[in-house]
């Protein structure tokens, strides 16, 4: 189902270009962001596959001690996503424009749309547009992340790595997989994973590594560019990159962009930021 987009109970129409441009446009934006996010929920499919926990859950499996978790209009998207679907329309003259509540757990959130720093552990208000909902990242999150092609089975060529950056102390891993995506080797140990990691120590020190690939498939890429993003860092003071300072990243709307180049698979790379 998260695949796919099947017609609504109301019998409308899911062809877009019935809808005007200004629909046309939102459905575009929506379908290469989910594009984009392909290694992140690849990955979550396989821990479907071999655990059982589902990729769209609602907020009492991650959060059963609380009352809240339990309102059934929001859910976690796997562990670093919240979404809370936009599902009234707008009023009170505010054409195009609809408002609705969303409990944050406790700790920070990230607007993944404003890339605004929230304090968790309360309801905020968010207002959302045709190009924008409540979608909100868990502080000290990885999200790996794709250029947007023809299909999402295209060789994983370019990574770019998006860390939310906590103020806290903190390690955070993903264990990103691939396989052909177009048949049924994996089941055969055709496969690979790379683990990912975000340690934020108490000494102004954020790290990440990616850490050497293991295990391969037919078709898999020796050699991958990377890109690092972090969003909610202020002006770092020195960037370095496998212990060799660099002054190629860039710094625009709270997003730090630090391109790595292109390297092996088989290589790990450290990157450091004060």
């Amino acid at each position: 189902p998260v695949k796919s987009s099947p017609d609504g109970w109301d019998g409308g129409s899911r062809l877009p270009w019935e809808w005007g441009p200004t629909v046309g446009e939102s459905i575009k934006a929506s379908i290469r962001l989910r594009a984009a996010l392909n290694p992140y929920l690849y990955t979550l499919m396989r821990e479907t596959h071999d655990k059982g926990i589902p990729v769209c859950r609602g907020m009492y499996l991650d959060y059963a001690e609380c009352d809240e978790a339990y309102r059934f209009d929001q859910f976690m998207f796997g562990d670093a996503f919240l979404a809370a679907p936009a599902m009234h329309p707008s009023g009170n003259g505010q054409h195009g424009v609809t408002e609705r509540s969303v409990w944050l757990p406790e700790g920070a959130w990230y607007d993944y749309f404003t890339r605004e720093r929230l304090d968790g552990d309360r309801f905020v208000t968010r207002a959302s547009d045709i190009q924008s909902f409540p979608l909100y990242v868990r502080s000290g999150s990885i999200i790996p992340t794709a250029s947007v092609g023809d299909c999402v089975s295209k060789p994983l060529t370019d990574l770019t790595i998006q860390i939310y950056a906590s103020t806290e102390d903190i390690r955070t891993t993903f264990d990103l997989y691939e396989d052909q995506g177009e048949n049924f080797d994996y089941e055969k140990g055709l496969s690979r994973r790379t683990r990912l990691v975000y340690d934020h120590s108490g000494e102004g020190l954020h790290r990440i590594i990616v850490e050497a690939a293991r295990g391969s498939y037919p078709e898999a890429v020796t050699e991958r560019t990377y890109t690092i993003e972090v969003i909610g860092l202020e002006n770092p003071s020195d960037v370095r990159i496998n212990g060799v300072k660099t002054e190629g990243w860039s710094l625009q709307n709270g997003l730090l962009s630090i391109p790595c180049g292109t390297r092996a698979v088989s290589d790990s790379l450290n990157i450091e930021i004060r």
